[in-house]
C-alpha cells in the first residue's frame, strides 16, 4: 500500500508546482499527511465507516487523491476518492493543520460535503492560489 501512495504522491508533484502559495515540498507534505492518516486507519486495505443515519457499517477502499488543495484559515482541506463495496465513489475530505515542521490530519469527513460546501460559500474555505 505504501508503494501505491508513493506513486500517487509523485504523480501529483507536477500538478502542485502550478500553485504559488506553497512550495512543492509543502504540498507533498500535505499529501503525505493525508496518506499517513489513511494508512494508519486501514484494516485489510480498507477504512471501516459507519453510516450514522442507517447504522450500516461499510468498508471503504482508497483509490485516488485529488490534486486540489483548499485553504481554511492557516489550515488545509484535501480530498480523496474511496470505493464502497458496491463500487460507488465516496468523497472523503481531510482537514489538515501545520504541526511543527509537518502537517497532521485533525478531521476526516466521509461522504459529507455539505459542511465543506457551506464554508466555501461563506468564503471561509477557498482554493489554494
Amino acid at each position: 500500500m505504501r508503494t501505491i501512495f508513493a506513486v500517487i504522491i509523485t504523480l501529483f508533484m507536477t500538478q502542485f508546482a502550478l500553485a504559488s502559495t506553497l512550495s512543492t515540498e509543502q504540498k507533498v507534505q500535505l499529501q503525505a499527511a493525508m496518506y499517513q492518516h489513511i494508512e494508519a486507519n486501514l484494516n485489510d486495505g480498507a477504512i471501516t465507516h459507519v453510516n450514522l443515519t442507517t447504522g450500516e457499517i461499510i468498508e471503504l477502499v482508497p483509490t485516488k487523491a485529488h490534486a486540489l488543495i483548499l485553504t481554511f484559515e492557516q489550515n488545509f482541506v484535501l480530498c480523496a476518492d474511496f470505493l464502497d463495496p458496491q463500487g460507488k465513489t465516496i468523497d472523503v475530505d481531510f482537514y489538515i493543520k501545520p504541526h511543527n515542521d509537518t502537517y497532521v490530519v485533525f478531521r476526516m469527513e466521509i461522504d459529507n460535503r455539505k459542511p465543506l460546501k457551506k464554508l466555501m460559500s461563506e468564503g471561509r474555505i477557498s482554493r489554494l492560489q
